[in-house]
Protein backbone atom coordinates (compact mmCIF):
# COMPACT_ATOMS: atom_id res chain seq x y z
CA UNK A 1 0.00 0.00 0.00
CA UNK A 2 1.34 3.47 -1.19
CA UNK A 3 1.83 6.26 1.81
CA UNK A 4 -0.28 8.87 1.30
CA UNK A 5 1.32 11.96 -0.70
CA UNK A 6 1.62 14.19 2.16
CA UNK A 7 3.41 11.61 4.08
CA UNK A 8 5.84 10.75 1.17
CA UNK A 9 6.99 14.39 0.95
CA UNK A 10 7.26 15.38 4.36
CA UNK A 11 8.94 12.09 4.82
CA UNK A 12 11.74 13.68 1.69
CA UNK A 13 11.57 17.10 3.00
CA UNK A 14 12.99 15.77 6.33
CA UNK A 15 15.30 13.91 4.69
CA UNK A 16 16.81 17.08 3.23
CA UNK A 17 16.44 18.67 6.47
CA UNK A 18 18.45 15.93 8.50
CA UNK A 19 21.06 15.43 5.88
CA UNK A 20 21.74 19.49 6.21
CA UNK A 21 21.80 19.54 9.49
CA UNK A 22 24.27 16.42 9.88
CA UNK A 23 26.10 16.80 6.91
CA UNK A 24 29.72 18.49 8.74
CA UNK A 25 31.72 15.41 7.94
CA UNK A 26 32.39 13.04 5.61
CA UNK A 27 31.72 10.12 7.83
CA UNK A 28 28.57 11.51 8.83
CA UNK A 29 27.10 12.11 5.43
CA UNK A 30 27.72 8.33 4.96
CA UNK A 31 25.82 7.11 7.51
CA UNK A 32 22.98 8.93 6.61
CA UNK A 33 22.70 8.44 2.97
CA UNK A 34 24.13 4.85 2.70
CA UNK A 35 21.30 3.38 4.14
CA UNK A 36 18.79 5.33 2.15
CA UNK A 37 20.70 4.42 -0.82
CA UNK A 38 21.23 0.59 0.21
CA UNK A 39 16.99 1.26 1.19
CA UNK A 40 16.21 2.27 -2.51
CA UNK A 41 18.88 0.02 -4.25
CA UNK A 42 16.85 -3.10 -2.51
CA UNK A 43 13.83 -1.93 -3.76
CA UNK A 44 12.46 -1.21 0.29
CA UNK A 45 11.72 2.38 -0.16
CA UNK A 46 10.22 4.70 -3.36
CA UNK A 47 12.99 6.13 -5.25
CA UNK A 48 11.79 9.50 -5.40
CA UNK A 49 14.03 10.28 -2.12
CA UNK A 50 17.10 10.30 -4.88
CA UNK A 51 16.64 13.88 -5.59
CA UNK A 52 16.95 14.86 -2.51
CA UNK A 53 20.21 12.73 -2.02
CA UNK A 54 21.35 14.49 -5.26
CA UNK A 55 20.85 17.69 -3.93
CA UNK A 56 22.66 16.89 -0.23
CA UNK A 57 25.76 15.44 -1.72
CA UNK A 58 26.37 18.03 -4.50
CA UNK A 59 26.29 21.07 -2.00
CA UNK A 60 28.71 19.69 0.22
CA UNK A 61 32.57 19.66 -0.14
CA UNK A 62 34.88 17.20 -0.82
CA UNK A 63 37.79 16.42 1.33
CA UNK A 64 40.63 14.59 0.36
CA UNK A 65 40.26 11.96 3.28
CA UNK A 66 37.01 11.05 1.93
CA UNK A 67 37.40 11.45 -1.68
CA UNK A 68 37.05 7.76 -2.58
CA UNK A 69 33.84 7.18 -0.82
CA UNK A 70 31.92 10.04 -1.95
CA UNK A 71 32.66 8.73 -5.57
CA UNK A 72 31.35 5.35 -4.16
CA UNK A 73 28.16 7.09 -3.09
CA UNK A 74 28.10 9.94 -6.48
CA UNK A 75 28.35 6.48 -8.61
CA UNK A 76 25.63 4.80 -6.97
CA UNK A 77 23.40 7.70 -6.92
CA UNK A 78 23.82 7.95 -11.14
CA UNK A 79 23.35 4.39 -11.04
CA UNK A 80 20.02 4.32 -9.15
CA UNK A 81 18.98 7.29 -11.22
CA UNK A 82 19.63 5.73 -14.77
CA UNK A 83 17.79 2.62 -13.40
CA UNK A 84 14.47 3.88 -11.89
CA UNK A 85 11.85 5.11 -14.21
CA UNK A 86 9.44 7.33 -12.17
CA UNK A 87 11.99 9.81 -10.71
CA UNK A 88 11.17 12.58 -12.35
CA UNK A 89 13.61 14.71 -13.70
CA UNK A 90 16.07 12.42 -13.22
CA UNK A 91 18.27 13.49 -16.05
CA UNK A 92 19.07 16.78 -14.69
CA UNK A 93 20.25 14.94 -11.20
CA UNK A 94 22.16 12.46 -13.06
CA UNK A 95 23.88 15.38 -14.98
CA UNK A 96 24.54 17.64 -11.86
CA UNK A 97 26.38 14.77 -10.76
CA UNK A 98 28.38 13.80 -13.84
CA UNK A 99 29.63 17.82 -13.67
CA UNK A 100 30.60 17.82 -10.24
CA UNK A 101 32.83 14.24 -10.68
CA UNK A 102 36.07 15.60 -9.01
CA UNK A 103 37.43 13.06 -11.13
CA UNK A 104 35.42 12.29 -13.90
CA UNK A 105 34.25 8.84 -15.08
CA UNK A 106 34.58 8.17 -18.65
CA UNK A 107 31.71 5.77 -18.98
CA UNK A 108 28.57 7.84 -17.55
CA UNK A 109 28.88 10.79 -19.96
CA UNK A 110 28.79 8.24 -22.78
CA UNK A 111 25.82 5.40 -21.22
CA UNK A 112 23.82 8.71 -20.47
CA UNK A 113 21.60 9.45 -23.06
CA UNK A 114 18.43 9.64 -24.67
CA UNK A 115 18.21 6.16 -25.76
CA UNK A 116 19.87 2.78 -25.68
CA UNK A 117 20.54 3.30 -29.26
CA UNK A 118 21.79 6.83 -29.36
CA UNK A 119 24.56 5.02 -26.08
CA UNK A 120 25.28 2.51 -28.30
CA UNK A 121 26.48 5.08 -31.04
CA UNK A 122 28.40 7.05 -28.33
CA UNK A 123 30.21 4.01 -27.55
CA UNK A 124 31.41 3.11 -30.89
CA UNK A 125 32.55 6.91 -31.13
CA UNK A 126 34.27 6.94 -27.85
CA UNK A 127 38.04 6.74 -28.24
CA UNK A 128 39.54 3.06 -27.46
CA UNK A 129 41.02 2.35 -24.63
CA UNK A 130 41.47 -0.91 -22.57
CA UNK A 131 39.32 -0.46 -20.26
CA UNK A 132 36.61 1.73 -21.57
CA UNK A 133 34.41 -1.22 -23.56
CA UNK A 134 34.48 -3.07 -20.44
CA UNK A 135 33.38 -0.46 -18.16
CA UNK A 136 30.82 1.61 -20.32
CA UNK A 137 28.71 -1.39 -22.08
CA UNK A 138 27.46 -2.21 -18.26
CA UNK A 139 26.47 1.43 -17.83
CA UNK A 140 24.39 1.05 -20.88
CA UNK A 141 22.94 -2.01 -20.09
CA UNK A 142 22.16 -0.59 -16.85
CA UNK A 143 20.28 2.39 -18.38
CA UNK A 144 16.48 2.17 -18.49
CA UNK A 145 13.47 3.99 -19.98
CA UNK A 146 10.11 4.27 -20.13
CA UNK A 147 9.68 2.30 -23.89
CA UNK A 148 12.80 0.60 -22.99
CA UNK A 149 12.61 -1.18 -19.59
CA UNK A 150 15.32 -3.66 -20.43
CA UNK A 151 18.06 -3.13 -23.37
CA UNK A 152 17.13 -5.28 -26.35
CA UNK A 153 18.87 -8.27 -27.83
CA UNK A 154 19.80 -6.14 -31.03
CA UNK A 155 21.91 -3.17 -28.97
CA UNK A 156 23.38 -6.17 -26.44
CA UNK A 157 24.51 -7.68 -30.28
CA UNK A 158 25.70 -4.29 -31.35
CA UNK A 159 27.93 -4.24 -28.04
CA UNK A 160 28.83 -7.42 -28.81
CA UNK A 161 31.10 -5.92 -31.68
CA UNK A 162 33.44 -4.95 -29.38
CA UNK A 163 32.92 -6.45 -26.37
CA UNK A 164 33.34 -10.46 -26.51
CA UNK A 165 29.68 -12.04 -27.30
CA UNK A 166 29.95 -14.23 -24.23
CA UNK A 167 30.18 -11.45 -21.60
CA UNK A 168 28.00 -8.95 -23.18
CA UNK A 169 25.24 -11.63 -23.50
CA UNK A 170 26.05 -12.86 -19.81
CA UNK A 171 25.46 -9.80 -18.46
CA UNK A 172 22.34 -8.82 -20.32
CA UNK A 173 21.05 -12.32 -19.01
CA UNK A 174 22.56 -11.33 -15.50
CA UNK A 175 20.18 -8.17 -15.35
CA UNK A 176 17.03 -9.67 -17.18
CA UNK A 177 15.30 -11.57 -13.97
CA UNK A 178 15.98 -8.04 -11.48
CA UNK A 179 14.76 -6.07 -14.11
CA UNK A 180 11.43 -7.39 -13.95
CA UNK A 181 11.21 -7.24 -9.92
CA UNK A 182 11.33 -3.38 -10.24
CA UNK A 183 8.84 -3.21 -12.80
CA UNK A 184 6.21 -4.64 -10.23
CA UNK A 185 7.06 -2.26 -7.45
CA UNK A 186 4.23 0.19 -7.28
CA UNK A 187 6.72 3.56 -8.44
CA UNK A 188 7.36 1.29 -11.64
CA UNK A 189 3.90 -0.58 -12.24
CA UNK A 190 1.34 2.14 -13.96
CA UNK A 191 4.48 3.10 -16.52
CA UNK A 192 4.85 -0.08 -18.47
CA UNK A 193 2.90 -3.70 -18.92
CA UNK A 194 3.99 -5.85 -17.04
CA UNK A 195 2.80 -9.35 -19.01
CA UNK A 196 3.68 -7.34 -22.62
CA UNK A 197 6.99 -7.13 -21.19
CA UNK A 198 7.17 -10.45 -20.13
CA UNK A 199 6.34 -12.12 -23.48
CA UNK A 200 8.86 -9.38 -25.39
CA UNK A 201 11.41 -10.78 -22.92
CA UNK A 202 10.51 -14.41 -24.09
CA UNK A 203 10.57 -13.40 -28.13
CA UNK A 204 14.04 -11.90 -27.53
CA UNK A 205 15.40 -15.16 -25.00
CA UNK A 206 13.77 -16.99 -28.11
CA UNK A 207 15.89 -15.04 -30.56
CA UNK A 208 19.02 -14.96 -29.09
CA UNK A 209 19.35 -19.06 -29.25
CA UNK A 210 17.90 -18.89 -32.71
CA UNK A 211 20.94 -16.40 -33.81
CA UNK A 212 23.38 -17.60 -31.53
CA UNK A 213 23.39 -21.92 -30.82
CA UNK A 214 26.83 -22.30 -29.98
CA UNK A 215 26.32 -19.74 -27.12
CA UNK A 216 24.50 -22.06 -25.49
CA UNK A 217 27.10 -24.44 -25.15
CA UNK A 218 28.95 -22.17 -23.12
CA UNK A 219 29.91 -23.19 -19.49
CA UNK A 220 27.03 -21.59 -17.15
CA UNK A 221 24.48 -20.09 -19.73
CA UNK A 222 22.16 -23.16 -19.58
CA UNK A 223 21.57 -21.93 -16.06
CA UNK A 224 21.50 -18.46 -16.56
CA UNK A 225 18.90 -19.18 -19.71
CA UNK A 226 16.72 -21.26 -17.46
CA UNK A 227 16.84 -18.33 -14.84
CA UNK A 228 15.66 -15.31 -17.31
CA UNK A 229 12.82 -17.69 -18.97
CA UNK A 230 12.06 -18.62 -15.43
CA UNK A 231 11.86 -15.16 -14.35
CA UNK A 232 9.44 -14.49 -17.01
CA UNK A 233 6.73 -16.97 -15.38
CA UNK A 234 5.35 -17.03 -18.85
CA UNK A 235 7.72 -19.83 -20.40
CA UNK A 236 8.01 -22.57 -17.79
CA UNK A 237 8.93 -25.14 -20.88
CA UNK A 238 11.86 -22.76 -22.01
CA UNK A 239 13.09 -22.90 -18.30
CA UNK A 240 12.75 -26.46 -18.18
CA UNK A 241 14.38 -26.94 -21.25
CA UNK A 242 17.40 -25.61 -20.33
CA UNK A 243 17.04 -27.64 -16.85
CA UNK A 244 17.24 -30.46 -18.49
CA UNK A 245 20.74 -29.47 -20.49
CA UNK A 246 21.81 -28.57 -17.53
CA UNK A 247 21.23 -32.06 -15.95
CA UNK A 248 22.44 -33.60 -19.16
CA UNK A 249 26.00 -31.91 -19.30
CA UNK A 250 26.65 -33.89 -16.20
CA UNK A 251 28.76 -30.57 -14.55
CA UNK A 252 29.14 -30.22 -10.99
CA UNK A 253 26.24 -29.03 -9.41
CA UNK A 254 25.63 -25.64 -7.17
CA UNK A 255 23.46 -24.57 -4.87
CA UNK A 256 22.58 -21.00 -7.02
CA UNK A 257 21.40 -23.49 -9.63
CA UNK A 258 19.53 -25.55 -7.76
CA UNK A 259 17.81 -22.67 -6.07
CA UNK A 260 16.93 -21.15 -9.81
CA UNK A 261 15.64 -24.51 -11.05
CA UNK A 262 13.07 -25.01 -8.04
CA UNK A 263 11.91 -21.10 -8.20
CA UNK A 264 11.30 -21.55 -11.87
CA UNK A 265 8.77 -23.81 -11.51
CA UNK A 266 5.09 -22.95 -11.88
CA UNK A 267 2.73 -25.71 -10.40
CA UNK A 268 3.16 -28.03 -7.56
CA UNK A 269 3.50 -31.44 -9.49
CA UNK A 270 6.98 -29.83 -11.79
CA UNK A 271 8.37 -28.62 -8.41
CA UNK A 272 8.51 -32.18 -7.07
CA UNK A 273 9.82 -33.81 -10.05
CA UNK A 274 12.33 -30.88 -10.16
CA UNK A 275 13.23 -31.57 -6.21
CA UNK A 276 13.44 -35.09 -7.24
CA UNK A 277 15.77 -34.26 -9.26
CA UNK A 278 17.75 -31.54 -7.32
CA UNK A 279 18.48 -34.33 -4.15
CA UNK A 280 20.06 -36.49 -6.96
CA UNK A 281 22.73 -34.32 -7.88
CA UNK A 282 23.24 -31.70 -4.66
CA UNK A 283 24.90 -34.13 -2.26
CA UNK A 284 23.85 -33.93 1.60
CA UNK A 285 26.53 -33.25 4.36
CA UNK A 286 26.75 -36.75 6.24
CA UNK A 287 27.95 -35.14 9.18
CA UNK A 288 25.15 -32.90 10.01
CA UNK A 289 21.73 -34.89 9.41
CA UNK A 290 19.71 -32.61 11.76
CA UNK A 291 21.00 -29.40 9.64
CA UNK A 292 18.38 -28.04 7.59
CA UNK A 293 20.67 -28.37 4.51
CA UNK A 294 20.30 -25.01 1.79
CA UNK A 295 18.25 -26.71 -0.67
CA UNK A 296 15.54 -28.06 1.80
CA UNK A 297 14.90 -24.54 2.81
CA UNK A 298 14.88 -23.56 -1.18
CA UNK A 299 12.06 -26.24 -1.07
CA UNK A 300 10.24 -24.97 1.78
CA UNK A 301 9.89 -21.37 -0.11
CA UNK A 302 8.76 -22.58 -3.18
CA UNK A 303 6.48 -24.78 -2.00
CA UNK A 304 4.90 -21.76 0.11
CA UNK A 305 5.59 -19.97 -3.00
CA UNK A 306 2.84 -22.35 -4.81
CA UNK A 307 0.12 -22.52 -1.76
CA UNK A 308 1.75 -25.44 -0.01
CA UNK A 309 2.66 -24.21 3.06
CA UNK A 310 1.49 -26.90 5.45
CA UNK A 311 3.99 -28.68 3.56
CA UNK A 312 6.50 -25.76 4.47
CA UNK A 313 5.54 -26.34 7.78
CA UNK A 314 5.89 -29.85 8.57
CA UNK A 315 9.21 -29.91 6.63
CA UNK A 316 10.76 -27.21 8.77
CA UNK A 317 9.36 -28.57 11.83
CA UNK A 318 11.93 -31.39 11.47
CA UNK A 319 14.99 -29.34 11.73
CA UNK A 320 16.27 -26.65 13.88
CA UNK A 321 15.25 -23.59 12.83
CA UNK A 322 16.61 -21.53 10.13
CA UNK A 323 16.77 -17.94 9.59
CA UNK A 324 16.75 -18.10 5.66
CA UNK A 325 12.97 -20.07 6.10
CA UNK A 326 11.97 -18.42 9.52
CA UNK A 327 11.48 -15.11 8.09
CA UNK A 328 9.29 -16.13 5.69
CA UNK A 329 7.41 -19.08 8.14
CA UNK A 330 7.67 -17.35 11.09
CA UNK A 331 9.47 -18.80 14.45
CA UNK A 332 7.04 -21.53 15.92
CA UNK A 333 6.17 -20.34 19.91
CA UNK A 334 8.10 -23.08 21.19
CA UNK A 335 11.72 -23.06 19.47
CA UNK A 336 14.62 -22.68 21.18
CA UNK A 337 16.29 -19.51 19.41
CA UNK A 338 19.36 -16.93 20.41
CA UNK A 339 18.56 -13.76 20.49
CA UNK A 340 21.08 -13.11 17.67
CA UNK A 341 18.94 -15.42 15.44
CA UNK A 342 15.42 -13.85 16.47
CA UNK A 343 16.73 -10.26 15.34
CA UNK A 344 18.29 -11.85 11.84
CA UNK A 345 14.90 -13.28 11.52
CA UNK A 346 12.66 -9.92 12.53
CA UNK A 347 14.92 -7.72 10.20
CA UNK A 348 14.87 -10.19 7.27
CA UNK A 349 10.68 -10.04 7.89
CA UNK A 350 10.54 -6.57 8.65
CA UNK A 351 11.94 -6.29 4.93
CA UNK A 352 9.87 -8.49 3.26
CA UNK A 353 6.93 -6.61 4.70
CA UNK A 354 8.22 -3.06 2.80
CA UNK A 355 8.51 -5.05 -0.26
CA UNK A 356 5.46 -6.73 -0.22
CA UNK A 357 4.01 -3.33 0.74
CA UNK A 358 5.92 -1.30 -2.01
CA UNK A 359 4.08 -4.10 -4.66
CA UNK A 360 5.86 -7.22 -4.89
CA UNK A 361 4.36 -10.51 -4.73
CA UNK A 362 5.67 -13.66 -2.85
CA UNK A 363 7.67 -14.96 -5.74
CA UNK A 364 9.62 -11.26 -6.19
CA UNK A 365 10.09 -11.02 -2.32
CA UNK A 366 11.79 -14.15 -2.75
CA UNK A 367 14.36 -13.29 -5.45
CA UNK A 368 15.09 -9.81 -3.88
CA UNK A 369 15.66 -11.76 -0.64
CA UNK A 370 17.36 -14.86 -2.04
CA UNK A 371 21.07 -15.16 -0.80
CA UNK A 372 21.78 -15.38 -4.76
CA UNK A 373 20.41 -11.83 -5.37
CA UNK A 374 21.86 -9.22 -7.14
CA UNK A 375 24.26 -7.36 -4.60
CA UNK A 376 22.09 -4.39 -5.13
CA UNK A 377 19.42 -6.03 -3.31
CA UNK A 378 20.87 -7.94 -1.26
CA UNK A 379 23.16 -5.79 0.41
CA UNK A 380 20.63 -3.82 2.03
CA UNK A 381 19.31 -6.89 3.99
CA UNK A 382 22.44 -9.13 4.77
CA UNK A 383 24.39 -6.82 6.96
CA UNK A 384 26.89 -7.67 9.34
CA UNK A 385 24.66 -6.86 12.21
CA UNK A 386 21.28 -9.48 10.99
CA UNK A 387 23.46 -11.84 9.37
CA UNK A 388 24.38 -15.10 11.75
CA UNK A 389 27.52 -17.15 11.31
CA UNK A 390 26.25 -19.77 9.83
CA UNK A 391 23.10 -18.28 7.85
CA UNK A 392 25.16 -19.16 4.55
CA UNK A 393 25.44 -23.24 5.54
CA UNK A 394 24.54 -25.52 3.38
Amino acid sequence: MLLPARRVVHAATQTTRVLRRCASTDATVSELILPRLQKVESLASDPSVLRELVTAISTLPVPQNGLIERLDIKTRLITLLCQNLSVLTRWTYADRLIRRWPYPDKAFPIAVQPSHAEAVKALFRAPRSAYLPAQTFRRIMNMRYADAPFISLDHVLRIADIVPLEIAVGYWLLLLPQYLVRLSTNWERPLSNLDATRQKMVRQLRSLEEKHPVLVTVDGFHDALMWAYGATRVAPDDALRHWSAVLARGEPYSIRTAERALASTRDLDTLERVWAQVQEVIPRRPEEPDWMHIIDVFYAQNLTRLGARDAALALAKQYPLHVELAWLLGIPPDADVDEERRAAVTAYAEHAEQLARNGLDLEDVLIVMSLHAPKPFREAIRGKKTQPKDALRT
